[in-house]
């Protein structure tokens, strides 16, 4: 300038550092079980728009916070000896570590169950870090229900309210749910074995439940004939013999059981059946004589049957569904084949067609002795007036006096009895036809006697003419008797 010289000269300036306060940053985390490391610091007194980039070195710490794991408050203490910058110093401020209660994790578990009469509650369980149990007590509540473990079957909401008396750990809550499924109650089918009656024959169901009790609900039947029985399916029971599958399906009434299906094998045996076969004794006519027969069984069985015949004991015949007609012995036999419903029967039973007895009339023979045989005579006559004589043996004869006894018999071969009886035969004597011619002589001193013959029937001469008695040797009229005797 115009009017001043120039001047200089030195003074001292004494620029001090600023102070900068190294804050330790509060710091909080949840309980984990582990120590804290992320600390922080924060920087305060920067002037002239400086920032953190003028410091160099490292921030470290120390305080209780450093080691803390359990909940609590801890100091942070920040160490500065190992920040530097050129305009600054440093000076340490504390912060505050909270390590605040951690939160479990409440889990609801259980079942799913089945319904057993019994109460089924939800598990509550309540982990940490780690998974490790946390110590406490689980208060659970049912929706519907209240506080108490459920029994019906359902699904149940379950609020857990846990109590913590773990200091590191929050109480909590947690939710879930269990279910109760419904029981399947045993459908029990039974039924036989059966015999064929002609009425139906249904099976029987039996549903049971918990403890075996009875289940409500209704329970349809339906049959199915199992080979070879063909039958159905029809929910009407089976009448007819055979082997059924019998399916019950059960529809519950009780929430607490499903409906359900139950089968199983009924039987209608054949029933038996009875042959009977109904005979008498008869007497040979001429006209067949048979047997009767007939089968009865349950369900109103009663049928005629066919006879069938054949000799026995010696008796040859059939066999033969004819009656027989002659005499003999015989056995009457009938047979009811098995059938669907019926098993089979028979029945024999012997009978006897008896030998008639012929009438005979065999009479014996009164005569004079005439030089012939003489014999017993008669007829045999059978059923219907049949001749029968030709069977008649009448047995001997007789030719002379006194005759005899004929022994006649009568052979009555298949039909007709033998029979045989005796007669006289008489045979009185004859009158011979004697001669006898007187004499007349003259006296000659000799004996003279008549002369004389006898003959039989047939002209034959006879011997036993005796004229002894007229005999004579002197004279006179004499009547003499002569005399014949049958020698």
């Amino acid at each position: 300038a115009t009017n001043y010289n120039n001047a200089s000269t030195d003074v001292k300036i004494n620029v001090l550092k600023a102070t900068l306060t190294v804050k330790a940053d509060d710091k909080e985390k949840f309980y984990d079980g582990a120590g804290f490391t992320g600390f922080t610091s924060s920087f305060s007194g920067f002037v002239n728009g400086d920032t953190a980039s003028v410091v160099s070195g490292t921030v470290t710490y120390t305080g209780a916070a450093t080691t803390a794991v359990n909940v609590g408050s801890y100091t942070i203490t920040p160490l500065v000896s190992g920040l530097s910058a050129t305009n600054y110093s440093f000076t340490a401020a504390d912060g505050i570590l909270t390590i605040k209660k951690a939160t479990p994790t409440v889990s609801i578990t259980g079942g799913p169950f089945t319904y057993d009469g019994n109460p089924h509650g939800a598990t509550c369980t309540v982990t940490g870090i780690g998974g490790l149990p946390i110590a406490g007590t689980c208060d659970l509540t049912y929706t519907p229900g209240g506080i108490t473990a459920p029994t019906s079957a359902g699904t149940y909401s379950v609020s857990a309210s846990f109590t913590s008396s773990d200091s590191n750990y929050d109480n909590a809550t947690g939710s879930g749910s269990i279910t109760i499924n419904k029981a399947t109650p045993t459908v029990s089918v039974t039924g036989g074995p059966f015999t064929y009656d002609g009425s139906p024959h249904a099976a029987t169901v039996t549903v049971t439940g918990v403890g075996g009790v009875s289940v409500p609900g209704t329970t349809t039947l339906n049959y199915a004939g199992v080979p070879p029985t063909s039958y159905g399916p029809s929910t009407t029971a089976p009448t007819n013999a055979g082997t059924y599958a019998a399916r019950a399906v059960f529809t519950s009434s009780d929430p607490n059981y499903e409906n359900a299906l139950g089968s199983a094998q009924i039987t209608i045996n054949k029933a038996a059946t009875t042959t009977t076969v109904t005979v008498a004794d008869a007497t040979y006519d001429a006209n067949p004589h048979g047997a009767t027969a007939s089968v009865t069984g349950p369900g109103g069985l009663s049928e005629a049957l066919t006879v069938t015949y054949a000799g026995v004991n010696g008796t040859v015949y059939g066999p033969s569904t004819t009656a027989p007609i002659n005499a003999g012995s015989y056995a009457a036999s009938a047979t009811y084949a098995e059938t669907a419903n019926y098993l089979g029967s028979s029945d024999s039973k012997t009978f006897n067609i008896n030998k008639a007895n012929a009438t005979i009339n065999v009479v014996g023979y009164t005569g004079v002795y005439d030089g012939n045989a003489h014999g017993a005579s008669g007829t045999a006559t059978g059923v219907g007036g049949v001749d029968l004589s030709a069977s008649l043996n009448f047995g001997s004869t007789f030719t002379n006096v006194p005759g005899g006894t004929a022994h006649w018999t009568f052979t009555g071969g298949t039909n007709y009895n033998d029979a045989s009886g005796d007669v006289a035969i008489v045979i009185n004597k004859a009158n011979p036809t004697c001669s006898v011619t007187p004499y007349s002589v003259t006296y000659d001193g000799n004996a003279h006697t008549a002369s004389g013959s006898c003959s039989g029937v047939n002209g034959e001469g006879l011997s036993g003419l005796d004229v002894s008695g007229t005999t004579h040797t002197n004279a006179g009229t004499y009547s003499d008797p002569w005399t014949f005797t049958d020698s």
